[in-house]
Order: structure tokens, then C-alpha cells, then sequence
């Protein structure tokens, strides 16, 4: 079976999760990312419409900003192939996030966009 064809058999009763960050990075630094078939991660140039329509996730994450792609990059391709769930950039202390919220409002109208704010230790990094 292939990837995507693993990544589409899914337990109904849980959300399915796109994470969308620097995957690579991630894993060169020595973090390890669950397996598991409720949470897909990739990176922002793997987004595709076979992806999304083969994942089918309920909700996308990301970081609000890294350093190959930000939120608004991501809200503007999730839209340009139509994505109907949600998507929720985390964020960890931004002086004014609605801002951000504005932003994607203004460029997205149809998304289903909001933020999560999180605490992070001097030591955490998100992408």
C-alpha cells in the first residue's frame, strides 16, 4: 500500500489532523512525530489537492510562521482547493494576533481560521 493510500484509512471516531510545518527539520534536530493514522504531518510544499482529498482532514495545523512558509501562505492554498474544514495556526506570544486573524479574514473569507495560543519554554520550537 502507498502512503497516501495508508494515510486514507482512518478511525471515524477521531479527527483527522494535517500538520503542516518543517517535518525535516523536525526530525534532523532528534524529535520524534507519532504514527499514527489520525495525524498526518508534512511539509507546506506537500500540500496538494490529492493530498487533501486522500487525508481528508477535519483539521489542519501550523505554525503561525517559519521559515519556508507562514499562515497566510498556507490559508491561501488550503483555499485554492477548496478545503472546508478548519484550520488553526498555533501561535506563542504575539503582541497583537488579531492582527493575523484579520489578515487571513481578509484574504480567505470562506476559511474556517482561527489561532491557538500556546506557552513555550525558552527551549521549544515549532517548526
Amino acid at each position: 500500500m502507498d502512503r497516501l493510500g495508508a494515510l486514507a484509512e482512518t478511525d471515524d471516531t477521531r479527527p483527522v489532523i494535517l500538520a503542516v510545518g518543517e517535518v525535516s527539520g523536525w526530525r534532523e534536530r532528534g524529535h520524534g512525530l507519532p504514527m499514527d493514522s489520525q495525524i498526518t504531518f508534512v511539509e507546506f510544499h506537500e500540500i496538494s489537492l490529492e493530498l487533501l482529498e486522500t487525508v481528508r482532514p477535519d483539521l489542519v495545523l501550523s505554525p503561525v510562521m517559519c521559515s519556508s512558509f507562514d499562515c497566510l501562505d498556507l490559508a491561501q492554498v488550503l483555499g485554492s482547493f477548496g478545503f472546508s474544514g478548519r484550520y488553526r495556526a498555533m501561535v506563542g506570544g504575539m503582541p497583537n494576533p488579531e492582527l493575523v486573524r484579520r489578515e487571513i479574514q481578509s484574504h480567505c473569507p470562506h476559511l474556517d481560521f482561527d489561532l491557538i495560543s500556546i506557552t513555550l519554554s525558552p527551549s521549544a520550537t515549532l517548526n
